[in-house]
């Protein structure tokens, strides 16, 4: 894993960051990918938000681009699929099928 570039953005309070994962491709998971990058920039992993990670063309490399977000009320800028996206299946699955059970209407039983 290598740094490509780490900007700082004040105004949206984050840091933008990209990396290089050699050799990686069909290897490397996105939650893999967010604890590498939490533990080279010593934050916590709720904190790194996984944007895109793309192969290189002709190599087994791929090149990924991260949020770091230094506030928690920041984080709600990211859309919400890209929050789902990150999470591990088993707890993607249980928000949404929580979100079913909400949604679902409600059968008014009928007395006669």
């Amino acid at each position: 894993m290598r740094r490509l570039d780490l900007k700082e953005n004040p105004v949206l309070e984050r840091k933008e960051a990209s990396y290089l994962f050699e050799d990686s491709a069909g290897k490397l998971t996105r939650i893999d990918a967010i604890k590498a990058v939490a533990g080279d920039l010593n934050v916590p992993e709720e904190s790194v938000v996984l944007f895109s990670l793309r192969g290189r063309h002709g190599t087994r490399d791929q090149v990924a681009s991260f949020h770091v977000y230094t506030d928690k009320s920041a984080k709600s800028q990211v859309p919400r699929y890209v929050i789902m996206r990150n999470l591990p299946k088993e707890e993607r699955k249980k928000i949404i099928e929580e979100e079913k059970k909400k949604k679902a209407p409600k059968v008014a039983t009928q007395k006669k």
